[in-house]
């Protein structure tokens, strides 16, 4: 199964009872494991940019992301080091995208 279809065969993984609420579930689907990602203490700040190339991490990050934005005092802050890193946040949006599309634009599906 290509990276596209594990991202399309639901919340299995992250749909036990307590895992993510129900609206998260519900909200999109993706084939991660809170088991995949590593412990948050196990990582130091040096090290979290790493996890947004891990598969299982990245994935509970984009599925949990819609919390960050409805809570006030983490949204503020992300924004925050957005608008103040414009240049990086653009140059990380487009790598992030083009790792996205890249699989399509070339009929690869992995």
């Amino acid at each position: 199964m290509g990276l596209t279809d594990r991202k399309a065969s639901g919340l299995s993984a992250l749909n036990g009872p307590g895992v993510l609420p129900r609206s998260v579930v519900s909200a999109g689907s993706v084939e991660a494991g809170l088991a995949g990602a590593p412990d948050s203490g196990a990582v130091d700040d040096a090290g979290l940019p790493a996890l947004l190339e891990q598969f299982d991490a990245s994935e509970v990050l984009h599925v949990t992301f819609g919390s960050v934005l409805k809570d006030a005092p983490l949204r503020d802050r992300l924004l925050g080091l957005l608008r103040e890193h414009p240049e990086i946040y653009a140059a990380d949006l487009e790598r992030h995208f083009l790792r996205h599309l890249e699989p399509f634009a070339h009929g690869e599906d992995s």
